[in-house]
């Protein structure tokens, strides 16, 4: 049976709290969790919409208690590089393409303020899923041991690291090995993270721990793996493409 799991990007002190306290409001109704990606140092300023809330932290920690597992959403969220990366989606990104040393710097240096607040994450959740293969080594020298993306629809190994790959932006009745639905919450109205979560009810949703353990066909795993890459690059191919015609039809004036 196919399994879900649920991961929530954008986590800070100055996130839109009212549209976050309503989806944890929503999954807690329905006993169920989420991954949390936290920025550790948010200094995106396309992600500040409130004033920083003095109850975060206790928040989070009171949800990891209640079986939320905290992965760390980079460092700052600032791209400072555009680079060729594991997935080959994009190329801004915080990490893909730094040099060993540094990616171990940042990771290094938003474990320490997590820790700082009672947090120990060993999930890593990369800003904008742009990681690289240096990035890999890095998670690795650094302690961590999860990674919430990859290609695929089963968790598979990338040397000491776990990937659990992550396809979809919204549950849906995909039915098919363990996947993982990626939420932005800022974006979304009342209504529609209702919705959202109401939905919730026709999948088994698990945790990424969870899915992490749960058994993996083989050769199933490592076609989904291969297909998945061919369909990602060639979308990405197909949409640069896109955005050359219609430069080269635009208008001059």
């Amino acid at each position: 049976m196919t399994k879900l799991v649920i991961r929530v990007d954008d986590i800070h002190p100055r996130m839109k709290w009212a549209t976050f306290m309503r989806f944890v409001e929503g999954l807690s109704r329905r006993g169920l969790t989420a991954t949390l990606g936290v920025i550790p140092e948010c200094m995106d300023a396309q992600l500040c919409h409130d004033a920083p809330r003095k109850e975060f932290w206790d928040t989070i920690r009171q949800l990891s208690t209640e079986g939320w597992i905290v992965a760390q959403h980079g460092y700052r969220h600032v791209y400072d590089i555009s680079h060729a990366n594991y997935l080959g989606i994009r190329n801004r990104s915080e990490f893909a393409g730094h040099p060993l040393d540094i990616q171990a710097e940042r990771l290094a240096a938003g474990a320490e303020i997590l820790l700082a607040e009672g947090l120990r994450s060993d999930v890593f959740m990369a800003p904008w899923h742009t990681f690289d293969n240096t990035t890999l080594k890095a998670l690795e020298r650094t302690g961590f041991r999860y990674v919430t993306d990859g290609y695929g629809f089963w968790p598979y190994s990338e040397g000491e690291l776990i990937m659990v790959p992550q396809l979809f932006a919204r549950p849906h009745g995909w039915r098919l090995g363990v996947y993982t639905s990626c939420i932005h919450l800022d974006g979304m109205s009342d209504v529609e993270i209702e919705r959202m979560v109401g939905g919730l009810q026709r999948f088994e949703v698990v945790s990424l721990y969870e899915a992490a353990k749960l058994p993996r066909p083989l050769t199933m795993s490592v076609l989904s793996r291969h297909a998945t890459k061919t369909a990602i690059l060639a979308r990405r191919l197909v949409r640069d493409q896109i955005k050359k015609l219609r430069a080269a039809v635009q208008p001059t004036r």
